[in-house]
């Protein structure tokens, strides 16, 4: 998505437009705000955002934002923050223990319970249950309470005093109810899932490209309030004329990607699980275990909350829909689920109109072969992108590509990480399988194996994105793996 185009009446009405830019590997760049000021995105190997650029000006022809406000953030291998340092100011997160909890942020201490629910933290007190929901969070002068059903749906919340019953549709949320049956919200959604408005007040919701509420309308058209976001999900309020407010004047809480806001608590609520907005993760780690993040039980999206989103609190749902629908597209369009490499590159194309192209190890010069793969579905605009694909081990990591692009994807592991740790106590089998599925994926149009490059590497898939892909020597396998997690997914929502 590149532009949308919101339409007002009245005084403060008119066009209120959003522009998006991406790079290269159809990472979101920037945004721009009807025509003017940009906030720009700053990635890293792995995919997390470092840098969140706020009010700049964007250059259209390179998509770089530069001026505005600067939120620079660090991260250690789990993905855990180490420091943020906002428009100047530093705060550092101390060291995450094995089980990435953080034991302090800036003065503040975190403790956590035996589940490994976040329980104190900033003068708050939080309780859960058996099933490690949230129940309870409390600070001075503030207390909130919260109810479940058998299907981890909240269906009663208690918030300063006063209660709010909600009726769900499977897992949408179409109803709240205050006491004595009084309605409060009756909520509609369009066809792709957006809220589209609350009928109990007459109120239309106009979203970005995130899903996030970014304005509200009455019936007659009129622009009631305006929202803005942080990279994490904070929401800002303006009225219609744009001046700013402490919070919304028409009771606005379905925010950030179209979930409901705990004004006040800073906690979105996403189902299974509570995202804390203000640390970037999640209350408690991840019920599905390693299904979901397994680099981190904790941090919302893969520290990408621009590309992703996590409506469930259990998958990245964004990526994970996307990854196996181009799974299954190149299951259809006769590609294999594992292609191998040598020091040369072939590419075929398939008779669905996708272009699959194989490409190598790396060589022994300093640049590694670089193909385009382009990719699309025919008849529609899905997966239409070009990507720079290149499979290469950690030692070519920040290398560049033989047409001089540099390699942002398909890092293989960190060292020291997991993939690391396999591949240095599993040398001799692994140059065995690498050569015996080498030479194997040569029935599915790929070269012979070149020895040297043989061994086990935990990646990125380049080509389906965040889903980790596993390379058997010259054998990037990658169907399995998106199998798995849709397993993973649908036992998760059996009864």
């Amino acid at each position: 998505m590149t532009h949308i185009d919101h339409t007002f009446s009245g005084l403060n009405g008119g066009v209120r437009s959003f522009d998006y830019g991406y790079d290269s590997v159809s990472r979101r760049q920037y945004l721009q705000r009807n025509g003017g000021a940009a906030d720009g995105y700053g990635y890293g190997q792995s995919e997390q955002i470092y840098d969140f650029r706020v009010g700049g000006t964007v250059n259209l022809s390179t998509g770089a934002v530069t001026g505005g406000v600067l939120t620079h953030y660090d991260f250690d291998k789990r993905g855990n923050r180490t420091g943020v340092t906002a428009n100047g100011t530093l705060t550092t997160y101390t060291t995450a223990n094995d089980l990435s909890q953080y034991p302090k942020v800036g003065a503040q201490t975190a403790g956590y319970d035996w589940n490994g629910n976040l329980n104190t933290y900033n003068g708050w007190t939080y309780v859960y249950d058996g099933l490690n929901r949230l129940t309870s969070a409390s600070a001075t002068g503030k207390s909130a309470a919260y109810y479940y059903d058998g299907l981890n749906r909240q269906v009663k919340r208690v918030v300063d005093g006063s209660t709010i019953y909600s009726v769900w549709d499977g897992w949408t949320l179409a109803a709240e109810y205050g006491p004595s049956s009084a309605l409060l919200n009756r909520y509609f959604y369009g066809a792709g899932g957006d809220l589209v408005k609350n009928d109990a007040k007459g109120q239309f919701y106009y979203a970005d490209a995130q899903g996030s509420t970014s304005f509200v309308a009455n019936t007659s058209g009129l622009l009631q309030e305006q929202y803005t976001y942080d990279l994490y999900g904070k929401p800002s309020y303006l009225d219609a004329a744009k001046n700013a407010l402490t919070g919304s004047a028409y009771g606005v809480d379905m925010l950030f990607t179209g979930q409901k806001w705990y004004t006040g608590y800073g906690i979105l609520d996403l189902r299974n699980r509570a995202y804390f907005v203000s640390l970037g993760r999640f209350l408690q780690p991840d019920p599905i275990g390693f299904g979901g993040d397994p680099a981190n039980l904790y941090r919302y999206c893969g520290n990408n909350p621009v590309n992703r989103s996590d409506l469930s609190g259990l998958l990245d749902i964004g990526a994970f829909f996307k990854n196996l629908l181009r799974s299954i597209n190149g299951i259809f369009a006769g590609s294999s689920s594992s292609s191998s490499s040598s020091s040369s590159s072939s590419s075929s194309s398939s008779n669905s109109g996708e272009s699959v192209t194989r490409y190598g190890a790396p060589p022994t010069g300093s640049n590694i072969p670089s193909t385009q793969t382009y990719t699309q579905i025919p008849g529609t605009d899905l997966f239409d992108r070009v990507d720079h694909n290149v499979i290469s081990g950690y030692s070519n990591q920040g290398a560049f590509t033989s047409d001089g692009t540099s390699i942002p994807r398909a890092t293989a592991v960190d060292s020291g990480g997991l993939g690391d740790f396999i591949g240095k106590i599993w040398n001799i089998p692994n140059d065995i399988i690498g050569l015996a599925l080498g030479y194997a994926g040569v029935l599915f149009g790929g070269d012979a194996p070149t020895l040297g490059h043989n061994a086990i590497q935990f990646t990125n898939n380049p080509i389906l994105g965040r889903l980790p892909g596993i390379t058997f020597g010259n054998v990037l396998v990658t169907i399995p793996i998106c199998l798995m997690t849709l397993i993973l997914a649908t036992l998760r929502m059996l009864p």
